[in-house]
């Protein structure tokens, strides 16, 4: 397996398990736009894509910025964005390992920059994570492609050495589109298949495995 040199990682379904505040919060903007709330598998769906997108499934796009504000209302002031959140066993092994061997960890995510701060700091990530790349409040750009180019170029990440490691389609896509390595997680929300499917570089059944690629 190629060494690399440094990782971006993707947050939801990656480092933490932040099902039941994410899927609470759209049930949230499904009770106050009044509409139908999605099942709980297309909640589940809706766990690393862009945020927009997802709301325009079942939200008209003329509320689409009202459902966003109540979104952010929810996870921000009702705290679901960080209190119903959880990191997935061996993540901390994991970072301390990386951080010992002189790896270099961003996080390039579509949650909100701010709200994937917090979580960092809330579970003393700060000395593992060079930087957080997130979306604005808008819930529009940039793409995770686009946070993947700027994660490398702000902190000198080369295309050659660096890995991304996240749990969805999109992951694997916008690593692509950056022009450098990835691979899937099989503990987070994509599933196998999805990511077989998106033919990342390699594929992760357990977090102490990335140590092998360094």
């Amino acid at each position: 397996m190629k060494s690399f040199r440094a990782i971006v990682f993707d947050l939801d379904g990656t480092l933490i398990d932040s099902a039941e505040g994410i899927m609470n919060n759209y049930r949230y903007v499904a009770e106050k736009i009044g509409v139908q709330t999605p099942s709980d598998a297309v909640l589940r769906s809706f766990i690393g894509p862009p945020l927009r997108g997802n709301l325009l499934r079942f939200i008209p796009e003329t509320q689409v910025d009202q459902a966003i504000a109540y979104y952010w209302h929810s996870m921000i002031d009702m705290r679901r964005g960080v209190e119903q959140t959880k990191v997935y066993d061996g993540i901390n092994e994991l970072l301390l390992s990386l951080n010992e061997k002189g790896i270099p960890c961003c996080i390039a995510t579509n949650k909100r920059y701010d709200v994937a701060e917090e979580i960092v700091v809330h579970y003393g990530w700060n000395a593992f994570i060079k930087k957080t790349y997130g979306i604005l409040p808008s819930g529009g750009g940039p793409t995770k492609t686009d946070l993947i180019r700027r994660a490398m170029a702000e902190n000198g990440f080369d295309e050659a050495s660096t890995l991304m490691i996240g749990d969805r389609r999109h992951d694997i896509e916008a690593a692509k589109d950056a022009g450098i390595a990835c691979a899937g997680v099989l503990w987070g929300y994509g599933g196998e298949e999805e990511l077989r499917v998106a033919a990342p570089d390699y594929l992760f059944r357990q977090p102490n495995d990335v140590l092998s690629s360094i």
